[in-house]
């Protein structure tokens, strides 16, 4: 089926689940945000005063009940109830970087909800183009913790008005729009994985595994000058109950990593050794224990996808497509397993169910409009031509029927694929 909605969806689709039963949120260019049920009916939609770039579903006060997060372009973070109803909304900063070449904008690139501290509330993170990464509170509740919480790079925040605190944001060069969650040390609580992605062009930033409290644990590399990353995922890829980080940067490069045994260890500087904190510019006291690079590819472009492919006692296959038009698949030893033109640059890359069995199989947009089913040897399930410029895709799991894709164009059409 197809759904007009009048204009591009810029922003993001999303599924959660809203008072027992699941919806599909819209982040349209329009400033609205729609919400629909699984088989494309119209709950509701609320009308924001810019174009809503992200949108995500969480728990914020703790009550049990799901409420709405969303990300506009005008600096605003808006909370919404589960009938669309605004609770509140929070205006970023507009933070002076220092640098003439860094615009500084508070545009909310993304947003995602996760309880980092482990308290039952989901905590909203949001990439901002302030060159900071901010974590707010909902519920207005504020964290203790006994970091310096002076020191450049990160800051703790006075009150603020409205129903939303700031709990911590971090500088970094550049815009937050990729990152992850995973609890990369088996402490309980979850870390924060990822980095810039939309760097300024004269500038160098690591990604990094980020403490709930903002604490820097580790720092990944992101390729220096004017990099970035583009696409993230943690979890247990070898099946040996370790977390593994897979990403995708915007220079080309796919990178497996695994995180320290002793992750956010400090290492003191050997004599005379001189190292720059990316935070301040200034020189770093002591050195972090680094993460394992166990490989590196190079795929020729700027990364738009990464995913991972397992299928039941198989080892999984690391998948990441690429603005060249090629899907390529490695395993965890990094050994290509198989490359796949798909004749247009990468939009991006999901895993879904197949149609028959539990094995999974990779869903591939393109920005020619097709898209593509491959199995996990790379094989072409199934091909179509959408037309337009395809923006978004998701996954969708209705009970008792096939999985199916959510495709979302420039020309503001949803589509459901089965």
């Amino acid at each position: 089926g197809e759904i007009p909605l009048g204009r591009g969806i810029e922003g993001e689709i999303t599924l959660g689940r809203v008072i027992g039963s699941q919806q599909i949120l819209l982040a349209l260019e329009s400033g609205c945000v729609v919400a629909l049920d699984l088989t494309g009916k119209l709950l509701w939609k609320n009308q924001l005063r810019s174009p809503v770039n992200s949108v995500a579903f969480g728990d914020i006060n703790g009550d049990g009940a799901t409420e709405i997060v969303a990300g506009a372009d005008d600096g605003h973070v808006c909370a919404l109830n589960a009938d669309g109803k605004l609770l509140w909304k929070h205006k970023m900063p507009k933070l002076d970087s220092g640098n003439l070449w860094a615009l500084a904008t508070p545009r909310v690139v993304r947003v995602r909800c996760a309880d980092l501290d482990g308290d039952g509330r989901d905590e909203i993170v949001a990439g901002v183009g302030n060159l900071h990464l901010h974590v707010l509170a909902g519920d207005g509740r504020r964290v203790k913790s006994g970091l310096d919480w002076a020191r450049t790079g990160l800051r703790k925040l006075p009150p603020a008005k409205g129903a939303a605190r700031e709990l911590w944001r971090r500088f970094s060069w550049g815009t937050w729009n990729a990152f992850t969650f995973g609890d990369l040390d088996g402490d309980g609580r979850l870390e924060i994985i990822g980095g810039p992605g939309m760097p300024p062009k004269a500038a160098a930033s690591p990604g990094w595994i980020l403490r709930a409290d903002g604490e820097i644990l580790a720092e990944l590399d992101l390729d220096g000058w004017a990099g970035g990353i583009n696409a993230v995922v943690a979890g247990d890829f070898a099946g040996n109950g370790k977390s593994l980080i897979a990403l995708g940067t915007m220079k080309g490069y796919v990178r497996l990593y695994r995180p320290p045994t002793r992750l956010g260890e400090k290492i003191p500087l050997k004599p005379g050794q001189v190292v720059m904190d990316h935070t301040s510019g200034q020189n770093a006291k002591h050195l972090l224990r680094p993460p394992q690079l166990l490989w590196e590819r190079n795929l020729g472009d700027l990364i738009t996808g990464v995913a991972v492919l397992s299928a039941g006692t198989d080892a999984d296959l690391i998948a990441a497509g690429s603005t060249t038009g090629y899907v390529t698949a490695f395993d965890i030893g990094g050994n290509k397993q198989w490359s796949r033109n798909v004749g247009s640059a990468v939009v991006g890359l999901l895993v879904g169910g197949r149609f028959d069995s539990e094995k999974k199989q990779l869903a591939i947009a393109c920005k020619d409009g097709g898209v593509w089913l491959l199995d996990r040897s790379g094989d072409v399930i199934a091909r179509t031509a959408l037309g337009g410029v395809i923006h978004r895709m998701t996954v969708l799991k209705q009970p008792a029927l096939p999985v199916s894709l959510l495709v979302a164009d420039s020309g503001g059409r949803l589509r459901c694929l089965r």
